[in-house]
């Protein structure tokens, strides 16, 4: 009732908002005023566990997969100085055309950048480097003791390879060793339980509800 009231006055008619899968309120609260959607499950990979406990979780082909990618030649790792960049928007452009994702998707290098200067060292630039090219970069961020994968991209060259995994697998082993609770990886486009999401699926079997809260203020 209070966030009610300074909404009206302040001239704020409706609200929506966003709920972290994993910082999730009492929601109770919530269906009481307004309209509080579910949209479907995310997954994390919680970093308390053990390596092995972790690595157990995983599913088959996905380790297969790892396996075989970690006895090729490859580099994985966090890039700090950026120096990738360029690369990672091409790659990251170049996936939402191949997926023909809806033009909300196909963010600026604006965008990009002010993302950069905005969250500073609280977000990182993950690397796969193949035959001598970058094969697939994702940025994460990392807050709190929660790593969250953000946007990420795989060249077209090398969607056969399936570089991707080796970044996941990289990242929640980087995340544990700097003391995170939490791997977030997210969900299926618009919380669908799509190829996207089952792919995510793979990593872990911790979910998570994602929720939307919809609310007029002064009707």
């Amino acid at each position: 009732k209070a966030f009610q009231q300074i909404c009206q006055s302040n001239g704020i008619i409706s609200v929506f908002v966003r709920f972290h899968p994993i910082l999730s309120p009492l929601f109770d609260a919530y269906m009481q005023y307004g309209c509080l959607i579910r949209h479907g499950e995310t997954v994390s990979i919680d970093l308390t566990l053990t390596e092995e406990e972790m690595w157990c979780q995983i599913r088959y082909n996905h380790r297969s997969g790892i396996k075989k990618l970690r006895s090729l030649v490859h580099s994985v790792g966090i890039d700090s100085e950026w120096v990738f960049f360029e690369n990672f928007l091409q790659i990251y452009w170049q996936t939402m055309e191949r997926c023909q994702a809806d033009d909300y998707y196909f963010f600026s290098a604006e965008y990009f950048t002010q993302l950069r200067e905005a969250l500073g060292e609280h977000l990182h630039l993950c690397i796969v480097q193949m035959d001598e090219q970058v094969a697939c970069a994702g940025l994460f961020t990392e807050f709190n003791g929660i790593v969250q994968h953000h946007l990420s991209g795989t060249r077209n060259d090398f969607m056969k390879r399936y570089p991707s995994k080796l970044m996941f697998d990289y990242m929640r082993r980087w995340a544990k060793e700097r003391g995170n609770k939490f791997f977030h990886l997210g969900g299926g486009v618009g919380g669908r339980a799509d190829s996207l999401f089952q792919f995510k699926a793979g990593f872990s079997k911790v979910r998570h509800s994602f929720y939307t809260w919809r609310f007029i203020t002064d009707k």
